[in-house]
């Protein structure tokens, strides 16, 4: 017989954080109380405590508040004669909600049977073929169930859990014996109580199949002072008919040839008794002992404590760190549970949710005022820019004014220039060396002085003349002037200045076919200057008045035959619209001081 050791005074985590938990077995005439804290990766057994179970509850009670106080998970091993456990192979690729109908289907026909309503769990765990699981369905009756758990409920406990000391002894066989617990080998646990034995089979990493022998330490005892063959015959019974159990469970292909023993509880001397039994029955087969390694243990020691095998895998199951999840608490207590653990986590996760929300609430703030530290700086410059629209204002004011001062004088210094470049482009137009039949220009004037002569009465150009001197033609004809005293008396109004904007030149021509010829060369050379936007033949808009007037000259020059201007000469009109301007509509328009 092999008896595990563990030279380490800790065991590993799966799990990372701080838990502490307790479990505590009743039931077995012993009230046990072990309690785990699992810190830094590791667990470490903190207190063990043990009294004998007393008729009186609330005893029982004030001595768990003893054992247990400052715990807060504590789970609560159940008897396994109790229990009825059910083991199914099942497709792999079942999916959970399938699995949950099939379960509630056979816990109710399970309760149909009695009237008392049933409690249950299911686990699904590694199968020991592929493509299977394995299905562990467990299930007591809720009046069990009430009469162990009275003890706790007074208990201010924040966690509960309730199991069988099967589960709890599988938990234990899974944190000590890790290597054997996934062996491809069968595993069977046998768990020694005083009336009967729970026997568990694992393979794989999974629990196959679970009974309860009635067989247990008494009829050890009874065995060692009569006749040991009874209680060997008796034992051989039993394993051979558990055996053949999960045989059938298999299915018919199964066969079990080579498996290990694992003896547990708290059977006292029978202990040794019972292996011995179990060598003789099973001759070739390894049996071990599985028990809690006293170096585990607040006071250490060298032995094994088979005892406190279940105590140890309820304390694993109180802080989650158990292989077996089975919980057999009703539907209503396993949510109230499943809230209180999740609480602190919906608490974190709505710290979280208010602290976002402040860092939202926060970074909006900041972007509010940093937009409006901005914006205040831009309405405090377009503040300053409103108190300086004024004086600007005032400024353009002031600019179009002097502007409109000088007006009159650009206004006659552009009409000479306007003059001086007509001459200049009628006399390039007018020379021509190669050719016989000419054109005379004998008239040049603007609009104004044209609209004046032409016997029209527009309004002239605000420029004065110079000392009242009479102005000229080509030919000298004067035309009256005002005084000098009427002129020193007119008040030029810029703001009804008018643009020159047109130049008339006026001639004669040769009479012939030729005629229309010379007078489209010089129109054609006038446009081609760029200085006028178009060249027509205007003779239409001369008057008699004005005919008379400024062609007596030309017509002393032919010896006062005027009818050589109609027959011989042909008069011409030329109006020549400036294709530019120097002085800007805008500043003319535009309302000044």
């Amino acid at each position: 017989m092999k008896t595990g050791n563990m030279s380490s005074s800790h065991l590993k985590s799966s799990l990372q954080g701080w838990a502490r938990g307790i479990g505590i077995e009743v039931g077995t005439g012993t009230l046990r109380c072990l309690s785990v804290e699992r810190k830094g990766g590791f667990l470490q057994i903190n207190s063990l405590s043990e009294c004998p179970v007393l008729a009186d509850d609330s005893e029982n009670q004030e001595a768990l508040r003893g054992m247990c106080s400052d715990i807060p998970n504590v789970c609560l091993g159940l008897p396994s004669s109790s229990i009825t456990d059910m083991f199914q192979n099942i497709p792999a690729t079942l999916r959970p909600f399938a699995i949950d109908r099939h379960v509630q289907s056979q816990a109710h026909s399970i309760g149909s049977i009695s009237d008392e309503q049933v409690i249950y769990d299911y686990q699904v765990m590694e199968g020991m073929n592929d493509g299977q699981k394995s299905l562990v369905i467990s299930m007591v009756k809720e009046g069990v169930f009430e009469d162990s758990f009275q003890m706790l409920r007074p208990l201010a406990f924040d966690t509960h859990q309730v199991t069988s000391g099967t589960m709890a002894m599988l938990n234990s066989f899974f944190a000590l014996e890790p290597h054997a617990a996934v062996s491809k080998k069968a595993q069977v646990l046998m768990l020694l109580r005083e009336e009967s034995t729970a026997l568990a089979v694992v393979c794989g990493g999974g629990l196959q199949f679970a009974c309860t022998l009635l067989f247990g330490s008494r009829n050890t005892v009874v065995s060692l002072k009569s006749d040991a063959s009874n209680g060997r015959n008796l034992l051989e019974s039993e394993l051979n008919n558990a055996l053949a159990r999960w045989k059938e469970a298999q299915g018919q292909d199964f066969e079990l040839s080579n498996y290990d023993i694992w003896i547990t509880g708290d059977g006292g001397s029978g202990m040794q008794r019972f292996s011995d039994m179990l060598s003789s029955l099973a001759p070739g087969i390894e049996i071990n002992m599985l028990g809690l390694p006293g170096n585990l243990l607040p006071k250490r020691d060298d032995t094994l404590h088979g005892e406190l095998v279940v105590p140890f895998g309820l304390a694993l199951q109180s802080i989650w760190e158990g292989k077996m999840t089975i919980s057999l608490l009703p539907e209503q207590m396993k949510w109230l549970e499943h809230k209180k653990r999740e609480y602190k986590f919906l608490r974190f996760a709505v710290l979280m949710l208010f602290l976002g929300i402040a860092l939202l609430l926060a970074g909006v703030m900041l972007r509010i005022n940093r937009e409006t530290y901005v914006l205040e700086n831009e309405r405090a410059e377009l503040d300053r820019c409103a108190q300086l629209l004024p004086q600007v204002e005032e400024l353009h004011g002031k600019m179009r004014f002097q502007q409109k001062k000088m007006l009159p004088l650009v206004e006659a210094i552009y009409r000479s220039h306007c003059y001086y470049e007509a001459l200049r482009i009628w006399q390039a137009a007018q020379w021509n060396p190669g050719q016989k039949e000419a054109s005379w220009g004998i008239y040049l004037a603007d609009e104004y002085a044209f609209a004046r002569s032409n016997g029209k009465n527009e309004d002239e150009s605000p420029v004065p003349p110079r000392n009242g001197a009479p102005t000229a033609n080509l030919f000298d004809v004067q035309e009256p002037r005002p005084s000098s005293t009427t002129s020193a008396s007119k008040i030029i109004n810029v703001n009804d200045l008018r643009i020159l904007n047109k130049i008339y030149i006026g001639g004669i021509v040769p009479m012939g076919q030729s005629r229309f010829k010379v007078l489209k060369d010089v129109q054609e050379k006038l446009l081609n200057s760029g200085a006028y936007v178009n060249v027509d033949d205007r003779s239409e808009l001369m008057t008699e008045q004005f005919k008379g007037s400024f062609y007596s000259p030309w017509l002393n020059f032919l010896g006062g035959n005027s009818s050589a201007l109609g027959s011989e000469y042909a008069t011409f009109l030329l109006e020549l619209p400036l294709s530019s301007n120097f002085i800007r509509e805008d500043v003319l328009r535009k309302n000044g001081n």
